[in-house]
């Protein structure tokens, strides 16, 4: 773990720890923008930990340095995250809320019941 990971997770920990205290008398987006703003990532950071699986093969984290991030929104959602470069990608799998390990796969016909497609029109 390098120092940066440890000042991320002690940074993410006293974010999420102030806004639960916020969160009881405000909704987020009844705060300035840069509050609101860190509350959001307070949020995604508790459902990071608490709540969300990571559905990926695990894989080597790429450390892309800030001059080399890009400057903008990427076509094929690259780069939301720059620590984790992957996520958000075209094609890249949701977390899940429960552990992969917990469920067992439906068999094909079963697992298209109803079809995706349908259910999205």
């Amino acid at each position: 773990m390098s120092m940066m990971d440890s000042v991320e997770r002690r940074f993410s920990r006293v974010n999420s720890g102030l806004f639960k205290r916020v969160n009881r008398a405000r909704e987020w987006w009844e705060l300035p923008k840069p509050l609101a703003l860190l509350n959001l990532r307070a949020y995604r950071d508790d459902m990071r930990q608490k709540n969300l699986y990571d559905t990926r093969e695990p894989e080597p984290a790429e450390v892309t340095p800030l001059e080399e991030l890009p400057k903008y929104r990427t076509y094929d959602g690259t780069f939301q995250d720059p620590t984790d470069p992957n996520m958000g990608r075209v094609g890249s799998r949701f977390g899940r809320n429960v552990a992969p390990d917990a469920t067992a796969p439906e068999p094909m016909p079963e697992f298209m019941q109803p079809s995706p497609r349908e259910v999205s029109t």
